[in-house]
Parts: C-alpha cells; sequence; structure tokens
C-alpha cells in the first residue's frame, strides 16, 4: 500500500542517486553513456519487481529514459520530469507493461538523478561565466599592469541574474613594494550584489620573481582576509581569487581550498591560463 509504496520510492532514489553520482563529472563516452543507461535500467527493474510489477517493463523504462536524458533539457526542472514520464510510460507501454508503471519508475530516476545534480551544474556555468569575464578583464588591465609596473585589481559580482565587473582599481605607485587593495574593489560592489570573484595584476614583476608567474604568499594572507570579511557580511558565494601576471599565467585559487596546504599552497591553484615558465623566458 502506501507505506510500501514510499519505501520502494526511497530504495529507488537512493539507487539511482548513487549511480548519478559514480558517473557525474566524467566525461561521457559511448561505452560509459551505455554502462549508466544500463545501470539505471537495472535499478529501475528491479523497482518494479520489488513493488509487484514486471523487471523487464522497468528495465525499458528506465534505460529508455535515461539514453534520452541528454535530448531532455527544456531548462525547467518540472518540465523534464513529465517529458521523462512520457518517455519512460511510453517505452513500458511498448514493451507491453504499463504506461503509469513505466513513467513512475523514470520520473524517479530522473528526480532523484538529474535533478539532484542541478544546483552542481547551476555552480559550473555560473564559475564558467566568472572564468570568462575574468580573462577580459585582465585582458584588459594586465598589458596597462606590466607596462606601468603597477598592480590592477576589481571584483566580479551578480545582480538581477547577471554576472558583471566592478571598474578597476590601481595601486597608488608602481613596484613591487606598492599593492592594490583588492578590498578597495569589493567596496565597488552595489549594495544586495553576490560578490563572486575577485581578480588582480601582478605589474611587471622580475624574470624569476615567483609573483611574475603566479600568487604571491602575501596574496594568499589577503585571500584568507576577504573571506573574513565577506563572511562577516553574511556573504557565502564567493568562488574564488584569480591573478594575472606579467609572463602570461591566469591563476585561479578556489575559495573552497581554504586553508591551503602550508607544505604546498600552490599545488591548490588552477591555471586557467598557461603564460611562459621561467625556462621558456630565459631561453
Amino acid at each position: 500500500g502506501t507505506l510500501r509504496g514510499a519505501t520502494t520510492g526511497a530504495f529507488s532514489a537512493a539507487i539511482s542517486f548513487g549511480i548519478g553520482n559514480a558517473f557525474y563529472g566524467q566525461e561521457m563516452t559511448a561505452a560509459l553513456s551505455a554502462q549508466r543507461a544500463l545501470a539505471h535500467a537495472a535499478a529501475g527493474g528491479f523497482t518494479q519487481a520489488i513493488n509487484g510489477g514486471n523487471f523487464g517493463h522497468g528495465f525499458v523504462s528506465a534505460g529508455v529514459s535515461t539514453t534520452f536524458e541528454p535530448l531532455i533539457d527544456t531548462g525547467s526542472t518540472a518540465a523534464d520530469a513529465a517529458l521523462h514520464a512520457i518517455v519512460g510510460g511510453s517505452a513500458s507501454e511498448l514493451s507491453g507493461g504499463k504506461f503509469a508503471n513505466g513513467a513512475v519508475t523514470a520520473l524517479f530516476s530522473y528526480a532523484f538523478n538529474a535533478a539532484s545534480h542541478a544546483v552542481d551544474r547551476k555552480a559550473a556555468r555560473e564559475r564558467s561565466e566568472v572564468d570568462k569575464l575574468v580573462q577580459k578583464q585582465i585582458d584588459i588591465y594586465n598589458p596597462k599592469s606590466v607596462s606601468e609596473d603597477a598592480e590592477y585589481a576589481g571584483a566580479i559580482y551578480k545582480l538581477g541574474g547577471k554576472i558583471r565587473a566592478t571598474p578597476a582599481v590601481k595601486a597608488p605607485c608602481p613596484g613591487k613594494s606598492c599593492s592594490v587593495e583588492t578590498s578597495h574593489a569589493l567596496n565597488l560592489v552595489p549594495e544586495g550584489a553576490r560578490i563572486l570573484a575577485d581578480w588582480h595584476t601582478h605589474g611587471n614583476m622580475p624574470i624569476g620573481d615567483e609573483s611574475r608567474y603566479s600568487f604571491s604568499f602575501k596574496d594568499f594572507d589577503a585571500i584568507g582576509e576577504t573571506l573574513d570579511q565577506l563572511n562577516s557580511r553574511g556573504q557565502t558565494d564567493y568562488i574564488g581569487a584569480y591573478v594575472g601576471t606579467a609572463s602570461g599565467h591566469i591563476r585561479f585559487f578556489p575559495s573552497s581550498a581554504w586553508p591551503p596546504p602550508l607544505e604546498d599552497p600552490y599545488s591548490a591553484l588552477i591555471t586557467i591560463r598557461k603564460g611562459k615558465t621561467w625556462a621558456e623566458e630565459t631561453k
């Protein structure tokens, strides 16, 4: 009855979520796509069987629904769920089963697999958009930074559903001993906006200086200060910090990696764009 259906649904949800996690984030080759569809198909068949239905009908329903998943992307979770139910129900009916049973099996498979990762996909899209905007800002200001030997900085924020950049701020003087304060850029973010990231450049650091190729140790301290500042404001959407260097590198430190390993803080960095190495510059 109702208890049995609820228990079966929860069990199905757990299996579908586990399968989704096992394949999530991997490049979907033809072989992996087939394995994923087969796993969901088996889960769908098992779910129908323990609920008094036919294993084969559940197998076909969940398998077909999963196979069509990449093609079903309306941008609406509710609409995608409805389409998965229709596909699964139709597949079940064509294989000799009941439309309703197939629709429910496909719906469970979708709801606790694809939909459970919707937040992750949204975050990935947002991070990609931030990456592109930061690169655009660094492409504008890094040449100035190098020619003037002065640091520049800016912040990236989201307001009204749109991701934007603040005006850039410049260090008050040239040279290695004069740094730009990223907090000045953060103060330019409009009230009510979500602060997503900040970026800065390093001027024209000499060849061989670590700051010509990546973050400096002082930068890591600044990231910690930024996180403290944002946490005190209740801002929890900060993705991380970027740096553009004279050698052409763009490095990213994700806030999720804070605090960085003391023995090697640079191991937490992600290279967004590769520039010249010390060896390449000294050839």
